[in-house]
């Protein structure tokens, strides 16, 4: 796709928001609501039936536990979330859940620990009805119908929401593909997942994930599980993993465009070898498995011998593998650009999107129906909590 049109254009000079921190609020009240919650438990466990409770949040604002014994109760910063168990899983993300999460996770305040749980679970089983590797179609070229692909955001949220509010939200005409370390680095790494999750369960269709090389249990018990365990517990980090392990590794625009995180291992990779990789493990060394979220491209002909990243592959390894595949171009994530947040290799063959602007700028590609490309850069994050009080 060498004639493909590939221009930028707008460019916010805002500062950038605040370093993201966990809200502290009412800490005794919540202690105390947990005691007293505990205590009724105990009492009423033998009754048959919940009395009914209603709760003050912090903002003012009053919740009822349901008369029901059979539901999830968790309190988390004052927060009372309740949801029948038994009707959970056929539960409709609505586009007024899905706001009210956002809103919410901007504000900092924290996510339910039995809410995040179940989010998981559910993404799990709709990640694990996917194939490793898929297309994605897009309509008739009449359409309006475009699909952006973001790269690395690294527990970035704000960047995230950002990005939505500039391009559009996710939609069955606006389809996004998450290309890998979404989380990871960033303080956000939680909010970045659940938004990011909740879209999926709320529009299967609108939005898709590749698997990045941070997006391993090697990276995460560093930064991510810390923060997860501060929050949380083993076992939602257990259901963190089991949803990673389950990501797509890669994924082709109309059979065209070959979306992958960071690269390809040979010039005689097929897309039914990525297929056969085993799922829901941790990458082991010296596979393809770890190989193709490492792989980056070199300046020389060839591949190149393991560097302190990973493998490179020369300008022939990349035109003979598309030819091979009958593809058009490799559109990858995975480094930071130098002067801007995106990159051109190998004659145009390979283009690189990075999309946190706190190294360089950030960047994001659209793609319409005519496959032709626009890449849009940005260098930093206006405010938007007013554009989500709008929403």
């Amino acid at each position: 796709m060498n004639n493909h049109a590939i221009s930028y254009y707008r460019r916010s000079d805002s500062m950038h928001p605040t370093r993201a921190v966990l809200r502290r609020r009412m800490f005794c009240i919540s202690i105390s609501l947990w005691v007293a919650l505990f205590l009724i438990a105990v009492y009423f466990s033998t009754k048959g039936e919940w009395p009914s409770i209603s709760i003050q949040q912090a903002d003012g604002s009053l919740r009822g536990i349901s008369s029901k014994r059979n539901v999830a109760v968790g309190v988390m910063q004052s927060n009372i979330y309740v949801f029948d168990n038994d009707s959970a899983e056929d539960k409709v993300i609505t586009r007024q859940e899905l706001m009210r999460v956002l809103k919410k996770m901007h504000n900092r305040e924290n996510i339910e620990r039995d809410y995040f749980a179940y989010i998981l679970r559910r993404s799990k089983k709709l990640l694990q009805s996917s194939d490793l590797v898929y297309d994605i179609k897009l309509p008739n070229q009449s359409s309006n119908t475009q699909v952006t692909v973001i790269g690395d955001t690294h527990g970035q949220y704000d960047t995230i929401l950002y990005i939505f509010q500039m391009n559009g939200f996710p939609s069955e005409e606006h389809v996004y593909i998450i290309n890998g370390d979404f989380m990871d680095k960033g303080s956000q790494s939680i909010e970045s997942l659940i938004a990011l999750y909740l879209y999926k369960l709320h529009c299967p269709s609108c939005i898709h994930f590749t698997r990045g090389n941070h997006e391993t249990d090697e990276y995460f018990r560093f930064m991510v599980k810390r923060q997860v365990l501060e929050r949380y517990d083993e076992e939602v980090y257990g259901l963190i993993l089991e949803t990673i392990y389950e990501l797509p590794i890669a994924l082709t625009i109309e059979n065209k465009v070959f979306v992958i995180h960071a690269g390809i291992t040979s010039s005689q990779l097929t897309l039914e070898d990525l297929k056969s990789i085993k799922r829901g493990i941790e990458p082991e060394e010296d596979t393809l498995n770890m190989d193709i979220i490492w792989a980056d491209p070199g300046d020389e002909d060839g591949m190149g011998g393991d560097s302190i990243r990973g493998l490179l592959f020369g300008p022939d390894v990349s035109e003979e593998f598309l030819a091979n595949n009958h593809l058009k171009i490799i559109v990858r994530a995975h480094d930071s650009t130098v002067d801007s947040g995106y990159q051109n290799d190998h004659d145009g063959r390979v283009l690189t999107i990075f999309s946190s602007p706190l190294c360089t700028k950030g960047s994001f590609l659209n793609i319409n129906s005519l496959l032709e490309f626009e890449v849009v850069e940005f260098s930093a994050l206006p405010k938007i909590k007013e554009w989500l009080e709008d929403s």
